[in-house]
């Protein structure tokens, strides 16, 4: 018998942020955590190597660390933690740093966006 091919795909929904808030505002070189909770909202359960990936989009906002792991199965309609470690420029001003899902099989990113937006102050 031959492999039967998914014609599903993965997905992943933004429900909320956990923590810091979009447009929070934070410390010159502040290091933080941000978590977005996400679900799955595909048919298919996610494999244990779904990770957080960053957009080379924005690179201001440095990452201290690799994104936190994820469970090793998200079942579908699962909600989740996605985290990761990041410190503040020293610099005033609005940043912004972006992630997506990522299945490392495919090496396709899918799901929405998500995005850690902050306002650093003085």
């Amino acid at each position: 018998m031959g492999q039967q091919t998914s014609t599903h795909k993965l997905k992943c929904a933004f429900e909320e942020d956990k923590t810091i808030f979009s447009g929070q505002t934070v410390a010159p070189k502040e290091k933080f955590t941000k978590t977005w909770i996400v679900s799955n909202t595909g048919q298919e359960p996610w494999p244990s190597n779904v990770e957080l990936k960053r957009l080379k989009k924005f690179r201001k906002i440095k990452q201290l660390n690799k994104p936190g792991k994820l469970p090793d199965k998200v079942l579908p309609g699962d909600l989740v933690d996605a985290s990761v470690r990041l410190v503040a420029p020293g610099k005033p001003g609005e940043y912004i740093a972006e992630y997506r899902m990522y299945d490392k099989n495919t090496r396709k990113l899918f799901g929405d966006v998500l995005r850690a937006k902050i306002v650093v102050r003085r």
